[in-house]
């Protein structure tokens, strides 16, 4: 295994930097923009050229740019923290790509915006429908073209149409046409392309831990800015707190260098529910922890070993970890 030192490569249009480690264990993305195109199955077009993602090289939306799905779904890396997802036949445009100021246009399908966590200085706006959807801290949205609604599981957003301005929060839903229509939906309410989007983020929480521990492994402790982290022991890119853990809006845990011990600490402090009977919390991340790249039908239960889920509730949440954290917008703690 090669130790390589501080170095960065252009893989495509993404920047990477290799920050002295093998490269079996785990690389940090540094980017200046939002639009990684990170995961594609099936068919995806940008601006009309079939996508093929290939290993630790990943498409860029660009500014202007639009990506569409055909018989497939997509997945694009925003700000640290924050995923679009589009559904089959779907698409959307980049208008700005910057880290502070990410705007993306829905148009067509259904998207889903996932934020784990929204970091100081960053900013996320959606398009949709004439209507202007500003995310401002940890949540989850979904867009519906043919419903021209905007729906929220978790979190709020906050919705501008002409004159007029709407704040919605968890299990409401937004109609936008002449006027915003605010009513109730059963955030329980699903469908296949919101269970791929829950098993995507899993898998992206199930690598969050490799790459944590390598990063620590590096002394990367302390005053390390939160990033996207790479990990080809999973072929994927993982969110990395800077300090703490967050939670997704899935309740999947993601760990800071600091805090992924916590993790192997946890299996005696009822920490974690377990996710279906085949669920358990090993010593070390294992390869059946997460699906291969392109795996769809698997279900969670079966897939994803290892990955802890939050219940939410005070008792679930270790002193240790608390102890660790510090104070953040979203699910940062």
């Amino acid at each position: 295994m090669n130790t390589i030192a501080l170095t960065v490569q252009r893989r495509g249009t993404l920047a990477l930097a290799l920050m002295g480690a093998t490269l079996a264990c785990g690389q940090n993305a540094i980017s200046a923009h939002s639009g990684m195109i990170h995961y594609v199955e099936g068919r995806a077009l940008l601006d009309g050229e079939a996508v093929e993602p290939k290993a630790t090289e990943f498409p860029e939306v660009r500014a202007g740019q639009s990506l569409a799905t055909e018989q497939g779904r997509a997945e694009v890396l925003l700000t640290p923290g924050a995923f679009l997802r589009l559904s089959a036949n779907s698409s959307c445009r980049m208008i700005s790509n910057r880290l502070s100021d990410t705007s993306v246009e829905i148009v067509s399908g259904d998207a889903l915006i996932e934020v784990v966590e929204l970091l100081k200085d960053n900013a996320i706006t959606a398009q949709f429908k004439g209507a202007t959807a500003r995310v401002s801290k940890r949540g989850l949205f979904r867009f519906e073209s043919e419903k021209s609604t905007v729906r929220v599981f978790e979190g709020q957003i906050s919705l501008t149409s002409g004159e007029q301005n709407i704040v919605a929060g968890k299990g409401k839903e937004v109609v936008i046409g002449r006027r915003l229509q605010v009513t109730s939906f059963d955030p329980k309410d699903t469908d296949p392309f919101f269970r791929w989007a829950e098993r995507r983020s899993a898998y992206i929480a199930t690598a969050n831990v490799s790459a944590a521990r390598q990063a620590g492994s590096m002394g990367l402790l302390a005053n390390s800015p939160a990033s996207w982290a790479y990990s080809p022991y999973y072929g994927m890119f993982t969110y990395l707190p800077g300090t703490g853990y967050s939670y997704s809006p899935f309740g999947w845990a993601f760990y800071s260098p600091l805090t992924v011990g916590d993790y192997f600490n946890s299996s005696n402090e009822g920490f974690f529910n377990t996710v279906g009977a085949s669920t358990r919390l090993a010593s070390t991340p294992t390869r059946s922890a997460a699906a291969p790249r392109g795996a769809d039908t698997a279900s969670s239960s079966s897939q994803l070993s290892g990955v802890g889920r939050s219940s939410f509730s005070g008792s679930s949440r270790m002193s240790s970890v608390a102890a660790h954290g510090s104070s953040g917008g979203g699910g940062h703690k």
